[in-house]
């Protein structure tokens, strides 16, 4: 079982050399939720996925070292303060309200899908008294205008969609990328996925600079994202980790224990 304190550092370019000086050649310090395909580890416990290889790439851009600080997806902003994070990926219905950080005009689309059986002609059922509903949390099934009579929450990945497969649930509503992750590790076909979903919501999630690091860092990241391409970055990477022979090779958050000692796994 993994064990994540509330800010366990992953080290991804020189590290401690870099944490020593608080000036220009400080390291970008980025919170990662443990969220596959988002962030999760390769078969060497190595932090990667799509916003965490983004980043990097990122940061490489605008030659800075990066630490990501591994934090659950619901801390909010006044939580990263105090981890001392420079960077993260706000996402309103969970680390909202915003009001110290700052917006930079990019980040990562976040759209909201349905997938399953229950879906009839690409639309979803009228009648929801029988419908077995499964989501992260009830905000997405009322997204479908859903009540949450009939939902189970629970971790898609690791949760949902096995009890999807097994036929113990008929829809699982959630994010597009997560959803599709956890139905890859299930043997789902690609082609399958792309005929049993259904678009419900778009949101964006904007990757948002804290007030520490916005003097230092806001124009030199702004330049970094247009020299690098961001969008076209990020559809690379998620044609990469939404692959079948990628998925089988990744380890999810729990696999990669961390020492008592607090060592991270390799970066």
């Amino acid at each position: 079982m993994a064990i994540f304190s509330l800010a366990t550092l992953v080290q991804g370019g020189q590290g401690v050399a870099a944490m020593a000086d608080g000036g220009e050649n400080a390291p970008l310090r980025v919170a990662a939720a443990p969220l596959p395909p988002w962030a999760l580890f390769d078969a060497n416990c190595r932090l990667t996925g799509i916003g965490v290889e983004n980043i990097r790439r990122l940061a490489a851009r605008a030659s800075l070292d990066v630490e990501f600080i591994i934090l659950p997806l619901e801390t909010n902003e006044a939580q990263l303060i105090e981890a001392g994070v420079d960077l993260f990926l706000g996402q309103p219905a969970i680390n909202g309200p915003f009001l110290q950080s700052t917006a930079l005009p990019f980040g990562f689309p976040g759209d909201i899908v349905a997938y399953g059986p229950a879906l009839q002609d690409g639309t979803l059922p009228d009648d929801d008294t029988t419908l077995r509903i499964g989501a992260r949390t009830p905000l997405f099934a009322r997204m479908a205008g859903y009540s949450s009579a009939r939902l189970r929450t629970g971790d898609v990945i690791t949760d949902l969609a096995p009890a999807l497969t097994r036929g113990d649930l008929d829809l699982i509503i959630g994010g597009r990328e997560v959803v599709h992750f956890a139905l890859l590790m299930q043997g789902e076909p690609p082609e399958g996925l792309r005929a049993r979903t259904l678009f419900l919501e778009r949101q964006e999630h904007l990757l948002r600079l804290l007030p520490t690091a916005e003097a230092r860092w806001d124009a030199r990241l702004r330049e970094a994202a247009i020299a690098l391409d961001w969008q076209r970055s990020y559809r690379q990477l998620r044609q990469r980790f939404l692959n079948p022979d990628v998925v089988k090779n990744l380890r999810l958050p729990k696999d990669c224990v961390i020492a008592p000692t607090g060592a991270p796994p390799k970066s």
